[in-house]
């Protein structure tokens, strides 16, 4: 947990430059739950029952020129059932994320960290790994996050662009990331992950701009008889703006330590009157040599009553060792008022991810239903059904239900 003190060290700075005001929110949710089988293990496990209280605090200021966002979160936790000891109880899951931008006339640059440490009995990938727009970003271990110990996750990125107010602009991205394990299962291997990108824009009018990107990545992991790993990628894009959403277009190749692999797609997007639309269709040659169809399907609609969304995509991608895997990824999103209070919410999650070298793959699934009711305009009273379901090839089908009741409340003050 290194990392924490320069996340903190790093924010201080830029606080008290900013001239613009603040924003600080603070959260509190507490929660009870009941689970079968909350490791989706083969065989099931006894029940477990958990009590937490979770902290969060953000902070925000942002001026015409810079913004600055801070967000931290942990949970106190007491437990008991199976594999409930001290590393699943006590003060756990902390996470932290920073985010800082800079604008001038014509350039720009971009810093982020992020970290976070799970217990991965009580993680939930189909829930925990969705962002801020209701898409589902896979972590690379998916495959492996089943049974108990401990999971810390590392992002640090930095990028700046140049000519973002002229006809050519050129860009640099440099990240790095790290997964690493305590007491966990046999296929969890600590690995690390740099990369380091170079992009040039091209805008040919106002409305249609080209973009070419070259990167470079470095796979290095603690698995048994496993070499350095280095990818190469080249991309071309193109996109065209519409009154009514864009036109776009994408060529990729990209070159790994067991072969190449190519991608061709195209598309669009719309701005609808009470929501959005965007989907993509093309076709990936993947290192094996067979082609499919890969794609994506994003939709919005945002009512008087309720809201709907709806999020697909299929693509080749590394996973956990860095070998490619086919992933297919399906979410819905549905939500209703009941009245002036009350929402009822349900959440159906798929995803499916295949080697494609060897075809083995796991298909994990999870659908929840909650009602939230709003006691006063600050707190708010959940209550929920949640049903998951994982199904591994070799080791079979296993399946958990958690019933929870949480309190939450969150408030912001600005000075």
């Amino acid at each position: 947990m290194r990392l924490w003190p320069a996340l903190v060290l790093f924010a201080l700075p830029a606080q008290a430059q900013d001239t613009g005001g603040m924003l600080l929110t603070f959260g509190i949710e507490a929660r009870v739950e009941t689970a079968s089988n909350l490791g989706l293990e083969v065989p099931a496990e006894p029940r477990t029952t958990q009590a937490s209280t979770r902290l969060s605090f953000g902070f925000l200021t942002e001026t015409p020129s810079q913004r600055l966002s801070f967000d931290a979160s942990a949970a106190l936790r007491a437990a008991s059932g199976p594999n409930t000891g001290a590393a699943q109880t006590g003060l756990t899951d902390p996470r932290a994320a920073l985010s800082y931008r800079q604008e001038t006339a014509s350039a720009a640059v971009v810093l982020t960290g992020r970290i976070s440490e799970a217990d991965i009995a009580f993680l939930r990938p189909l829930d925990d790994f969705v962002n801020e727009e209701g898409e589902i970003e896979l972590p690379a271990d998916l495959e492996d996050l089943t049974g108990t110990g401990l999971r810390r996750s590392q992002d640090l990125s930095a990028g700046i662009d140049w000519g973002t107010d002229r006809a050519v602009g050129l860009g640099l991205t440099a990240s790095t990331s790290a997964l690493r394990y305590s007491k966990a299962g046999p296929g969890l291997f600590d690995s690390r992950r740099d990369s380091l990108s170079a992009r040039m824009r091209l805008s040919f009018s106002e409305v249609t701009e080209a973009t070419l990107e070259a990167s470079t990545s470095r796979f290095d992991d603690d698995a048994p008889l496993s070499p350095q790993r280095r990818t190469t990628s080249l991309e071309l894009g193109l996109v065209h703006s519409r009154p009514d959403g864009a036109l776009s277009a994408r060529l990729n190749r990209t070159r790994t330590e067991d072969g190449p692999r190519t991608t061709l797609s195209f598309g669009r997007s719309f701005d609808l009157p009470l929501g959005a639309l965007s989907a993509s269709l093309g076709a990936t040659r993947g290192v094996t040599g067979k082609t499919g169809l890969t794609g994506a399907l994003d939709y919005r609609h945002d009512g008087p009553d309720g809201s709907l969304s709806l999020g697909f995509r299929r693509a080749l991608e590394p996973g956990n060792d860095d070998t490619e895997r086919q992933v297919t990824a399906l979410r819905i999103g549905y939500s209703h008022a009941l009245g002036a209070a009350t929402t009822l919410g349900t959440t159906f999650s798929y995803v499916s991810s295949q080697d494609t070298a060897t075809g083995l793959g796991v298909d994990n699934g999870s659908l929840g239903v909650t009602l939230s009711h709003q006691l006063t305009p600050d707190w708010t009273l959940d209550t929920g059904l949640r049903h998951d379901l994982r199904d591994e090839d070799g080791l079979g089908r296993a399946k958990g239900n958690t019933l929870f009741l949480s309190l939450r409340r969150s408030f912001d003050t600005r000075f």
